[in-house]
């Protein structure tokens, strides 16, 4: 009762923006949940400045988690690669 009391006082101090951030998560996490679901997730949980990290999997075991979030970094390298300015700016 005390954790679903705190996780209502977390939700009612955000922001409207970060709500709905929020809402978009965990409409994207329900859909693992469904009867027969075929859809998969990894969620990294960490805290700044704290090495720790929180792994959570949901239809999908470590090695097919290892590899997605191998596609996720690429995906993620290439998103900033765009954004970098060429090598020849670094000299």
């Amino acid at each position: 009762m005390e954790a679903e009391k705190a996780f209502q006082k977390r939700i009612e101090a955000m922001t409207d923006e970060a709500r709905d951030h929020f809402k978009d998560v965990i409409e994207m996490l329900s859909h693992c949940y469904e009867k027969d679901s075929e859809v998969q997730a990894v969620v990294i949980v960490s805290r700044e400045g704290f090495p720790i990290v929180k792994i959570r999997t949901v239809n999908i075991d470590e090695m097919e988690s290892a590899a997605k979030l191998q596609m996720a970094l690429d995906c993620l390298t290439a998103l900033n690669m765009n954004d970098a300015p060429p090598r020849e700016q670094f000299n």
